[in-house]
């Protein structure tokens, strides 16, 4: 029998045993992440690895407390904050400040503290790999940026918080794709040189008017990564998820192109794309008994009808009106308020999109919300 391989977003030990004495973690070490995902760290990390100025959110760190709010906006320039835990994931350690009793909260957060400038625009999220050249260098292949909600009420996303990510419609400007394809370049060129960094990570983006911004880094797995890989099916090559278990392995996925081929897709981007939306409980519900689950649908009028199995977003053309329900309950399942009921997922060329603002739902995205919803009933007892 084959010895396992745990992948996880990282290699944390509590996976160790699940792999066992014969198996493999696939996944960065956990001091790798901590170094090259420190928030706090972010500003000198962007500074080390040569990224322009230009595409860096003006801040600051503080080790030992956050000052009041006047001194806050005075050391940064700006009347809008942001502050940042400097090891947190999913926006649980990020708090937007507009008053007094934001800073307090964000007080309450562990230190050290990066507090930035806020910045108007779409949030995004750029996949990387980086792959041991056997040179002594690294090669670095970096997926097309995608559009990510952030704060969507009505799915139930607080502040801060990812509702789901959309790569399709029109592309973002040629130029500032090519400077977060130069960015991440380097990023990738200095993790290597200084940590040794390789797998897959990932840039969290915000594109300005002026163009994007980087204002985190992920050494890690993301989110994103299970649905970016139909971005890399779509190029022709198999899901850099599928290369980061060989790189992590200590092989050489042989079957990339070079980082200069890939890139250029990257940079070319294209209207068909794959997006995913979160769906949680608004309110404590229960599976209707007749819920199908997960599977893709059809949506037809104001309901979503069960069609066939499926498990790959891009078994979903929603343009034609399908939707993939993924991870969703088992039918008479009693759901919390919070709890995460399902992704909605499909390939679209832009009008199926989820999203019409960096924190609105589309009149298509209010469409599938509202049918699926019809497949759960208010726990009255809770409401």
């Amino acid at each position: 029998m084959a010895a396992p391989v745990v992948s996880g977003w990282y290699a944390a030990s509590q996976l160790e045993p699940l792999a066992g004495p014969a198996g493999a973690v696939a996944g960065l070490p956990v001091g790798v992440r901590q170094q090259v995902e420190n928030k706090a760290e972010l500003g000198r990390i962007l500074r080390a690895a040569g990224v322009p100025r230009r595409m860096v959110i003006p801040g600051r760190t503080y080790a030992e407390r956050l000052p009041s709010l006047p001194r806050l906006r005075a050391d940064i320039g700006a009347q809008r904050l942001v502050v940042q835990s400097a090891h947190d994931a999913g926006g649980r350690g990020t708090v937007f400040v507009d008053g007094p009793s934001d800073v307090a909260r964000a007080a309450t957060l562990a230190g050290p503290w990066r507090v930035s400038a806020f910045v108007d625009g779409w949030s995004s999220n750029v996949s990387v790999l980086s792959v041991p050249d056997g040179r002594g260098g690294v090669l670095v292949y970096v997926d097309r940026p995608s559009r990510k909600a952030i704060g969507v009420g009505d799915v139930g996303i607080g502040p801060a918080k990812s509702a789901g990510n959309d790569w399709s419609g029109a592309p973002f400007p040629a130029r500032g794709v090519a400077d977060v394809i130069e960015a991440a370049t380097r990023l990738g060129e200095w993790a290597w040189h200084t940590h040794r960094m390789t797998g897959l990570w990932g840039i969290d983006l915000i594109w300005s008017a002026d163009g994007p911004v980087i204002n985190e880094i992920n050494a890690r797995k993301q989110g994103t990564t299970e649905v970016s890989g139909v971005n890399h099916q779509l190029a022709g090559v198999p899901p850099l998820a599928v290369a980061h278990l060989v790189v992590m392995l200590g092989h050489r996925p042989t079957w990339l192109p070079t980082p200069d081929a890939f890139n250029g897709c990257s940079l070319a981007g294209g209207s068909v794309g794959p997006y995913y939306l979160k769906i949680r409980a608004r309110s404590a519900v229960t599976t209707r008994p007749d819920f199908p689950g997960s599977g893709v649908y059809r949506l037809v009028g104001d309901r979503l009808v069960w069609e066939r199995p499926g498990a790959h977003p891009a078994d979903a053309d929603s343009d034609a009106g399908w939707v993939l329900i993924a991870n969703a309950p088992a039918p008479g399942t009693a759901c919390e308020s919070g709890a995460e009921l399902a992704t909605a997922e499909g390939l679209t060329a832009g009008p199926a999109s989820p999203f019409s603002g960096p924190s609105d739902l589309s009149d298509h995205g209010r469409a599938v919300l509202a049918a699926f919803d019809r497949w759960f009933s208010i726990d009255r007892k809770e409401s």
